[in-house]
Formats: structure tokens, sequence, C-alpha cells
């Protein structure tokens, strides 16, 4: 739950309430036709993934050795203590801070837009969501215990996380440099609506309940007293 808030809620919360800039006003709008995810899209995604991938991997198979941990395979099959559970910690903190750092990578996500930090202190509501999370985090690891399943870690494992986390920022800077051109032929089939798909959609059947209501109850008072008996009841009192 907590890494789905802070992958999607708050990080849409936190890049929405980013105030337009000129660049962003002077751009041309999307056609139509456009695919939803671009090109630019695709080159971030793979960079990061491969990047997050390695590292998590990496920590998963040979953390126990660099850290100087006890290996999370010494625990028995569903069991989970503080000693065994510092391996797996590790995965999630560095995990999360991958994804608090690449929060900042998409505020600028054009090739020739290399300062990410550029106007970073004009959003209140940016950095309120980062920090909270940055401190949201740290408790849930110090304290969470057998609830979140997390060992707490010495400030020198904190700190190899937040760097391992940072890299998101390096790898941001670099992935812009890699030409756009292979990414244009991965596309997805985005096939418009059929006739019969837009009928059978939610919108347009909540559009003909909305219709058909104000269609009975056009007419005014009337047709409301007929409608509900409470209504008729109280044709009758204004009547006496």
């Amino acid at each position: 739950l907590w890494v789905n808030l802070i992958m999607d809620t708050f990080a849409s919360l936190a890049l929405a309430t980013e105030s337009p800039t000129d660049e962003l006003l002077r751009r041309k709008p999307y056609s139509r036709g456009e695919y939803l995810v671009t090109p630019t899209m695709w080159r971030n995604i793979i960079g990061h993934a491969v990047y997050q991938i390695a590292i998590l991997m990496a920590i998963m198979l040979a953390g126990d050795k660099w850290f100087s941990v006890r290996p999370a395979s010494d625990a028995a099959e569903g069991s989970w203590s503080v000693e065994t559970g510092v391996q797996y910690t590790l995965v999630f903190h560095t995990f999360v801070f991958m994804q608090v750092f690449n929060e900042i990578n998409a505020r600028k996500l054009r090739s020739d837009e290399y300062n990410v930090f550029k106007g970073f202190f004009a959003n209140p509501m940016f950095l309120l969501i980062i920090f909270g999370t940055i401190g949201v985090q740290i408790l849930l690891v110090q304290v969470g215990g057998q609830a979140m399943k997390t060992s707490p870690l010495t400030v020198e494992q904190h700190i190899y996380c937040i760097l391992l986390g940072l890299g998101s920022l390096i790898v941001g800077f670099f992935i812009k440099f890699i030409p756009i051109t292979p990414f244009t032929k991965i596309k997805i089939d985005e096939k418009p609506m059929t006739d019969q798909e837009r009928k059978s959609g939610v919108v347009t059947k909540l559009r003909k309940s909305s219709q058909i209501l104000k269609q009975r109850y056009s007419s005014g008072p009337t047709s409301l007293t007929q409608e509900h008996p409470m209504g008729r009841k109280a044709s009758k009192i204004g009547a006496y």
C-alpha cells in the first residue's frame, strides 16, 4: 500500500501541482493520434528499469556480503526476524529512495532539460510530499518491526540506500543523451473504440440515466408528487 501511494497517488499529486512554465505554454498541443506512451517516456521507463532492476537484484543476491548482515535465506520459510530481515529491508529502502529521486527526474523529461532542480523550491506541495515521504519511510523502517516486516538500519546503511537512490538522478541525466530514434519503434496498439463499445460504456449509461430522470421530472412539482407517496401527501396537505 505504501509503495502504491508514493509511486501513484503522491507522485501524481506532487507533479500535477507544478506551475506551468513559459516553455510548456508555448508548446504545440498533442494531436488526437498521438500515442499515450511517447518515445521519450519509453526511453525513461526502460533506462530507469534497467538501473533499478540491476541494483535491487544485486542487493538481493549479494547484499548480505556488501553490508555484512545475516542473509535473508537463513530465515525459515514464512518466518521473519529482525536479524534475517535486514537484507530485505535494504531492498525495500533502496527501492523507495529510487522512486523519490525519480519523481524529481519526472519534473523535466525533454532531452534538452538537464537541470531537473529548476524551480524546485517554487512548489511547496512538491517539497512537502518529497520530504514527507522520506520521513515516513525512515520511520517505517526504524519502528515498523513485525507489522511492516522491516528491520532497523544503521546510519551507514541509511546513507548507502540514499546514495543508491540518488543514482536515479545521475542515470536520468545520462538517459537524455541516448538517441530517441530506437524508441520510436516501440508502440502499443491503441485502437479507437468501436460504436458498440461506446454505447456500452459506463459514461454513456450514466448520461442516458440522467436524461431519463431529467425527462421524468422536467414537468416540475406535479410529476414529483405523482412519483413519490410523500409528494402526494404533501400536495393533499397543501390543498387543505
